[in-house]
């Protein structure tokens, strides 16, 4: 059993449309790293564009509201154009679109892969349907003991991959192990729908979490083109930076004015990158010539002496796709034309689990 199966479980078997669409790979693993690879198969897209269109129809539409449509789509034609009615159900932001469909991929895939539950799927609580939701991109629970483990995702979707859509990720999970924000509204949820059990004990399980008494563990998830696994294999995954003694003791060696690096010792910087231009900033101050290239140079030596943190229970996982924009694009197309003429066919789903 390889470390990303311990956290998230085993990929999908056939004949799950993950199983069918994606190829998996757990690449080597150590304290600081675990990742999952997915590369998409060739010929099965409109197979897995078909099934995610309905995720995303689950994802953001309300049962009662599937059965608004069935039960009254002729009379809207009478007053409407149906397609223009629906098109308020789905976010027509192409960046927005790109975020909500990373969290669907992921929600559905770690559900699968891990067996948790997802009492309430989040995109339908958002009153701005084109704008970004704050909170937990992801939470999932197990349905059969809350407090045996919970897991978040942070998700990033990039066209093209780059190093700092990695730290992006690791600004929210990275370094530690990241208290998930949502289980008192999960649990505020649960009592207005009647699920007071549920309720109660989500809300006993919201403190076991914050005194670090149920296991958690965070996923990186990122959405991007075929080179997306490059670019977290080539990053070291640290996190919460502190410059140390040592550490500007050796760049006064090299020429920084150490005297001013004073004033960030100790001081907790998320990511590398926060540190770097920390330290620029003090280095134009103090009118230093190249400041950029003179922290180019020794970035490896910053890196070497500076206090830095991982967090173990974080597992990345990487869906490099050809041409992702066009991907999004075909996914929320299909969703939209399920609504305009199948929606007869759609089966009402409840979002909510009860506890057995």
């Amino acid at each position: 059993m390889t470390e990303q199966e311990k956290r998230i479980g085993n990929h999908p078997s056939p004949p799950d449309i993950f199983a069918e669409w994606l190829i998996h790979e757990d690449l080597p693993a150590s304290v600081i790293k675990k990742h999952r690879v997915l590369l998409e198969r060739d010929g099965k897209r409109l197979l897995a564009v078909e099934q995610i269109a309905h995720w995303i129809i689950d994802h953001h539409i309300e049962e009662e509201t599937v059965r608004f449509l069935q039960q009254e789509k002729v009379n809207i034609y009478r007053k409407y154009a149906f397609d223009e009615y629906v098109k308020g159900y789905f976010t027509v932001n192409e960046t927005t679109q790109k975020g909500n469909l990373g969290e669907v991929l992921v929600s559905e895939y770690l559900k699968k892969s891990s067996g948790l539950l997802m009492f309430i799927f989040r995109l339908r609580y958002n009153q701005n349907a084109d704008q970004s939701l704050k909170g937990d991109d992801m939470i999932l629970f197990d349905g059969n003991d809350l407090k045996s483990r919970v897991m978040i995702c942070e998700s990033k979707f990039r066209k093209i991959p780059d190093h700092a859509s990695v730290e992006e990720i690791l600004e929210s999970v990275g370094g530690e192990v990241r208290f998930p924000i949502s289980v008192h509204f999960i649990s505020q949820r649960m009592r207005k729908l009647g699920q007071v059990k549920l309720a109660n004990e989500l809300a006993e399980l919201a403190i076991d979490l914050r005194n670090k008494k149920t296991p958690m563990i965070n996923v990186g998830f990122l959405l991007s083109n075929q080179n997306a696994a490059n670019h977290v294999e080539g990053h070291h995954l640290h996190a919460n930076f502190k410059l140390t003694d040592m550490a500007i003791s050796e760049l006064d060696l090299v020429g920084f004015p150490t005297k001013d690096l004073f004033g960030l010792k100790g001081r907790n910087f998320k990511t590398e990158s926060n540190l770097l231009d920390a330290i620029k900033k003090i280095l134009i101050k103090a009118k230093v010539k190249d400041a950029g290239d003179l922290i180019s140079i020794h970035k490896d030596l910053i890196y070497k002496h500076c206090d830095k943190s991982t967090n173990p229970e974080l597992v990345f996982v990487t869906l490099g796709l050809k041409d992702p924009e066009v991907f999004v694009r075909d996914c929320f197309q299909r969703a939209h034309e399920i609504l305009v003429n199948d929606v007869n066919t759609l089966l009402p789903i409840s979002w909510t689990y009860s506890l057995l």
